[in-house]
């Protein structure tokens, strides 16, 4: 299955966007996939299926996973506006498959069953005493981001007499017991390693769910905001971007954190899922693709495989935290909230992944407080 770099290309990819007949060409085995992009259209089918909640809105597309002439998975924004209730935000799910478009919300997938208890308020409530030393008075529950078939990140306001207590949640299809370990570990290694970037501990394991909890990052605004921002001086935004790369450093140097090891030979098995879809969207770039992947292979061939790190995915600006009460520190780790000001770490390749040091870079989350030296 190909995901967002593919969707990037589909949806603004040379011939693709142009029309509802040129998309229905673009791939004739999934003809409803024009649908799929059609925000009227989406609204209107969740709506035909959802009649009794309410207004309902489809806002924009969140995410897409495409692969050619067999299925489509994109996932939505959604508001719902009941009488006498503050809109509640969540997150829409479309299949497209060759027989047409199905719809569905984030909470009824088949891989993640748990989802229905983990998004049950009321449910959750006894479970957070856990967290809390005894129930809180109220809960809401909020998606945050959605990967289908895999993870869900939720955010819980939790409402106590003592005030509000925001903490974020990754519901898994798996694995859940392991990324719980990896990211005890690399956090007792973060408070040893001023170098690292400062990792979030664990607050609870809810095994029955496969969720691990951890806290909001507090007065937190995203690195991406920052250093993006032409207000702010170009020196200190290249001065943020390199202490940065020096967090990324200090967390590859850590040692100790198991997880499953990732080599530059799995890297190059997923660029080659892209071909297809990179064949479909610009058939022009599809030998240089290929080409490229042919060279970075013959590259590796005749290097041993270096020792593996702690790593996490890509250096995405958009999935790194400054914390204003953490001067001069990186936060590194678990959860991605999608707000400016309430992001807990990623998790997942985030800190669970042992990569290679040679294939890429990874960072999840910023969260120094003022500006870096």
């Amino acid at each position: 299955m190909v995901s967002d770099a593919a969707t990037v290309g589909f949806r603004r990819g040379r011939g693709v966007n142009k029309s509802p007949d040129s998309l229905s060409a673009f791939d004739p085995k999934l003809a409803a996939l024009p649908l799929a992009f059609d925000l009227e259209a989406v609204t209107r089918l969740f709506q035909s299926r959802w009649i009794n909640q309410g207004a309902l809105q489809v806002s924009r597309v969140r995410s897409a996973q495409y692969k050619p002439s067999a299925c489509g998975v994109i996932t939505y924004d959604l508001l719902i506006e009941q009488p006498g209730a503050p809109p509640r935000p969540t997150i829409g799910v479309v299949e497209v498959g060759p027989t047409g478009l199905k719809a569905r919300l984030f909470d009824d997938d088949p891989e993640i069953p748990w989802l229905a208890v983990a998004t049950d308020a009321e449910a959750m409530r006894a479970r957070f005493a856990t967290v809390l030393g005894r129930p809180p008075e109220a809960c809401a529950v909020t998606p945050i981001r959605y990967k289908p078939g895999s993870r869900v990140v939720l955010r819980y306001d939790l409402h106590t007499s003592s005030g509000q207590r925001t903490v974020f949640a990754k519901v898994l299809a798996q694995d859940d017991g392991q990324l719980t370990a990896t990211l005890a570990t690399l956090f007792q290694a973060s408070q040893a390693a001023p170098a690292m970037p400062r990792i979030l501990p664990p607050l609870a394991h809810f095994p029955e769910l496969h969720m691990v909890v951890q806290p909001e990052v507090l007065d937190g605004v995203e690195l991406h905001a920052r250093v993006f921002d032409p207000a702010v001086d170009s020196a200190w935004r290249e001065q943020w971007m390199r202490q940065v790369g020096a967090s990324l450093a200090g967390l590859h140097a850590s040692v100790g954190a198991l997880g499953p090891q990732r080599r530059l030979e799995d890297d190059l098995c997923e660029l080659q899922e892209y071909l297809k879809a990179v064949a479909r969207i610009s058939p022009e770039l599809t030998a240089g693709f290929e080409g490229t992947i042919v060279d970075i292979a013959a590259l590796a061939a005749n290097r041993a495989e270096p020792a593996p790190v702690a790593s996490h995915g890509a250096f995405r600006t958009d999935q790194l935290m400054i914390a204003a009460r953490v001067p001069r520190r990186l936060l590194g780790g678990a959860f991605n909230a999608r707000s400016r000001l309430a992001r807990v770490l990623r998790g997942c390749r985030d800190a669970q992944d042992m990569r290679p040091s040679l294939p890429r870079l990874d960072v999840r989350r910023v969260a120094p407080g003022a500006a870096p030296a």
